[in-house]
């Protein structure tokens, strides 16, 4: 008799906030408005170091980094720079928004 075979379920770790989802590169969240109308989707992107946050735009193509991009302010840049956990960027994020992101799951 042939031994079934079971799809594996990716489960996502208890530690993972529940605001964003796992994607190829690090993680991500919903579209969110800004109190200034825009309305943008933050990429948690895992690097050697810790994490860097991406913002971008629904109507733009491409991503801007929140720690060293020039259209951003000196202070801002300061506020995302250093994450070794994906909880403090989101923590960052949401104190930035000056609200929490919406839970996905």
């Amino acid at each position: 008799m042939k031994k079934k075979t079971t799809k594996k379920a990716h489960r996502v770790p208890p530690s993972v906030p529940k605001c964003v989802k796992k994607c190829a590169d690090g993680y991500i969240s919903d579209f969110v408005t800004q109190p200034n109308g825009e309305v943008v989707q933050f990429k948690f992107k895992k690097l050697n170091f810790g994490y860097i946050v991406l913002k971008s735009s629904a109507d733009a193509s491409g991503a801007i980094n929140m720690c060293n991009d020039i259209r951003i302010s000196p202070s801002t840049h300061k506020h995302f720079s250093n994450f070794k956990t994906l909880k403090a960027a989101i923590t960052a994020v949401e104190t930035w928004l000056g609200f929490p992101l919406p839970e996905m799951r």
